[in-house]
């Protein structure tokens, strides 16, 4: 097609095709094709590619603000569009790329609360006897995202050597729960398990081979540490169903997708805010160190005790007592 003849909803489609999903993850094709199909090309779709203006991406800033979208999703939509035309300036079918030339607010990032010790036992106590407590336990103590948590394979748990590698998130892509390779190495690690952890690892797995026996034939070997009842891959919604009846015994606003363990562990020494340098840790799993994690508000600076229990550098775990 010239260059001349391009609209902006011909580029689009263009762009989420060849360039978005063949080279991002999936939920990230998915976050850029809703952002252009709901805000994008009912605006400016029909506008010429080469003849768009800052105007234009000033009435579509205006239009998503007019939905009542935060101003997070104000900048996100204005974040898409400016990805996709610097794509085709690259292309060399526009000349300027115009959304870098609007500017969008500041967002202020929110400060997390920690739970505090008491709190995240009487987490876990209420967790206690659940299908899924093994999830809870693994959040609490390690910090996995949700999508990690559910994407754990038995071939990736170690128990005899107390070790566990993080290498997928589950994610529903197209509708279907599908195994997604994480987009940074920093994702991709290796976690030494608590002994709290273990325990609550072998417990489920007995379940799980008692759920197996009862449904014979019926079973589908997945080879997932957490299942359906029948062995399939364990969606979100199964999780949120006891995080509904567990949740009562935290106070304050906490959410099931705020990395429960993010926010309190991880310890190799005593933290403070105003520390420097101080390395990534593992456990995160997204390259910030304790004290960046701190400044931002995902971990509260109290210590808890070591996060690698039998490390030189941390002492033993206090969560790990009564906690399970």
């Amino acid at each position: 097609m010239p260059h001349e003849r391009w609209t902006v909803a011909a580029y689009l489609e263009h762009w989420l095709a060849e360039v978005v999903r063949p080279t991002l993850a999936p939920r990230t094709y998915q976050g850029y094709e809703a952002v252009a199909r709901r805000h994008l090309v009912p605006v400016i779709g029909h506008r010429p590619l080469a003849m768009l203006s800052t105007r234009d991406v000033h009435r579509v800033l205006a239009q998503v603000r007019a939905s009542g979208a935060s101003p997070r999703q104000v900048q996100w939509v204005h974040a898409v569009l400016r990805t996709a035309l610097t794509c085709a300036t690259r292309e060399e079918l526009t000349t300027r790329n115009v959304a870098m030339l609007v500017h969008t607010p500041t967002v202020l990032s929110r400060v997390g609360r920690a739970l505090s010790v008491p709190e995240t036992q009487r987490l876990l106590q209420a967790a206690a006897g659940d299908r899924l407590e093994a999830v809870f336990v693994l959040a609490v103590h390690l910090g996995l995202r949700q999508a990690e948590l559910l994407g754990l394979r038995w071939a990736d748990v170690d128990l005899a050597a107390g070790r566990l590698e993080v290498v997928h998130s589950l994610q529903r892509v197209d509708g279907r729960l599908t195994l997604v390779v994480p987009k940074t190495s920093a994702s991709r690690r290796t976690l030494p398990l608590p002994a709290p952890v273990i325990a609550a690892l072998i417990e489920h797995r007995a379940r799980q081979a008692g759920e197996r026996h009862a449904v014979a034939e019926g079973w589908v070997d997945s080879g997932m540490v957490f299942t359906t009842a029948v062995g399939g891959p364990l969606g979100p919604d199964a999780v949120r169903r006891s995080w509904v009846r567990i949740r009562p015994a935290v106070t304050g606003p906490v959410r099931l997708l705020s990395r429960l363990g993010a926010r309190f562990r991880c310890y190799h020494r005593p933290v403070s805010p105003s520390r420097s340098p101080n390395p990534p840790c593992q456990f995160l799993g997204n390259g910030l160190s304790t004290v960046s994690a701190v400044r931002r508000g995902s971990w509260s600076a109290r210590g808890l005790g070591s996060c690698c229990p039998g490390r030189r550098s941390g002492r033993p775990s206090r969560l790990g007592a009564g906690s399970t």
